[in-house]
């Protein structure tokens, strides 16, 4: 199952790409996985690791049936 999760989100000060010229974003995140607290796992782990830091979770998802 594919789910879409949307994550509010603002540059780490580690981002040296981007910081002071962003001032936030909203992640629109596609992710392939079996169950929904993988899916929130992995996608924090994504944020995370592209310098990008947390603001608001969305409760709301969208899910696809993979064929």
């Amino acid at each position: 199952m594919t789910f879409h999760i949307i994550i509010h989100c603002k540059l780490k000060k580690d981002n040296q790409e981007f910081y002071g010229n962003v001032i936030g974003a909203y992640a629109s995140i596609l992710i392939d996985y079996k169950d929904y607290e993988g899916v929130m796992e992995l996608s924090k782990y994504y944020v995370d690791d592209n310098e990008w830091e947390i603001i608001e979770l969305d409760d709301e998802y969208f899910t696809f049936e993979n064929k």
